[in-house]
């Protein structure tokens, strides 16, 4: 497909702004930049309020329709995994309502976590004779549940999510990973030819929204950490980094997001439920570095969308990620943070690496937003979307 024939796109993900992750963020910032290049955008997403079951929204630069799904948020993964089942056909159905906003459109870019949206794009392009589709791939499932001993091969419900993943990449023209180390797991696949590299991109829309969430923390510098806190993280090794907090002179920990409550409260260890997109950019810039922490089971790689947050506002990143993850390398190499694949209680320089960029803070800072600058643009990530 030549650039110039794309009029029309669609955008398929189960996540958008203003909802508070990382991965809403980006495709955001995506969308606005669809609308620079003049290109009609239709976004597609699920939602949670069941008195509206088709929602549709007229942004500046794109349209949004929202189709109710129950379960797909839910705490409970039985009746999640219920929800995400009948994802596709709930998209279908509603579609079929809301035929016209699909009408002439060229290629259909697709987000996946979640993995369910394999039928779904298979029934758009038979539907509305759209002959190209572009998998953003970031999180490998269900791969990473296996790694994590959350379940195992030989159970039945693995098998069913490998034919739900196959399924998914099978429809879908070409398919972006987030790290080159990931191009390993397709080598034996029969859809190998289709995997490319397509990095996270960060481009800040947002106007700030002041908060004054940090009013009474007096410390000189504040470690941040920002989204879900769970088994992908390692919540205990996690809990022994905190006790190191103490080392560091006039420095303290700030936990924001929705696993606020797991977070074990100290003079200089805070945490806060989620704010907004917009007050949580406000909240960075007045932060000092950025933590990532990945189990180091994992055996595929990404890069946390948080990373690239915490970057763009000129943090340094602390992390401990999976053996293998090229993220390690980048951050070292650049002199962004400090990444290691230990544990971060295992790793002895932990301490006196934290104090090594605090004490060289702007140098640190102006790589950091440098590095973004250079590796993590929207406009690349689109050229590289529309040129299949």
């Amino acid at each position: 497909m030549e650039n110039k024939a794309i009029k029309k796109i669609l955008l398929i993900a189960d996540t958008f702004f203003p909802e508070k992750n990382s991965a809403a963020l980006m495709l955001f910032s995506l969308a606005k930049h669809i609308h620079t290049e003049n290109i009609e955008l239709l976004v597609v997403t699920p939602h949670q309020n069941s008195k509206q079951k088709i929602e549709f929204i007229k942004e500046d630069g794109y349209n949004h329709l929202k189709f109710y799904c129950p379960f797909l948020k839910s705490n409970n993964l039985i009746l999640r995994t219920f929800g995400e089942l009948f994802l596709s056909k709930i998209f279908i159905k509603n579609t079929k309502i809301t035929k016209n906003y699909f009408m002439d459109t060229n290629l259909i870019i697709s987000y996946s976590p979640t993995i369910f949206f394999g039928s779904y794009i298979k029934y758009l392009k038979k539907e509305f004779h759209i002959n190209k589709s572009y998998l953003i791939l970031r999180d490998i499932f269900p791969q990473w549940i296996v790694d994590l001993k959350l379940l195992s091969k030989v159970n039945p419900i693995y098998l069913i999510f490998k034919f739900i993943e196959k399924n998914l990449y099978l429809n879908s023209s070409r398919i972006g990973i987030q790290s080159q180390n990931n191009f390993d797991y397709f080598n034996s696949q029969i859809f190998k030819k289709k995997i490319e590299y397509l990095p996270n991109w960060h481009q800040n829309n947002l106007v700030l929204k002041k908060s004054d969430l940090f009013k009474n923390i007096n410390f000189k510098y504040k470690i941040i950490y920002t989204g879900k806190l769970s088994f992908a993280q390692n919540l205990k090794s996690f809990q022994f980094f905190l006790n190191l907090i103490s080392q560091i002179p006039d420095t303290c920990f700030v936990y924001i997001g929705d696993s606020y409550n797991q977070i074990n409260n100290a003079h200089n260890i805070f945490s806060f439920s989620s704010v907004s997109q917009e007050q949580l950019q406000y909240l960075l810039n007045k932060s000092d570095l950025g933590v990532v922490n990945l189990d180091k089971h994992h055996t595929t790689h990404n890069l946390p969308g948080k990373s690239l947050n915490y970057l763009a506002n000129g943090l340094p990143i602390i992390a401990s990620l999976n053996a293998n993850n090229d993220f390690i390398e980048t951050i070292n190499d650049n002199k962004i943070g400090y990444a290691t694949s230990l544990e971060f209680f295992e790793d002895k320089k932990i301490i006196s690496e934290i104090k090594k960029i605090l004490a060289n803070y702007k140098d640190y800072s102006l790589n950091a937003r440098k590095y973004i600058e250079l590796n993590h643009n929207v406009k690349y990530v689109f050229n590289k979307i529309k040129d299949i």
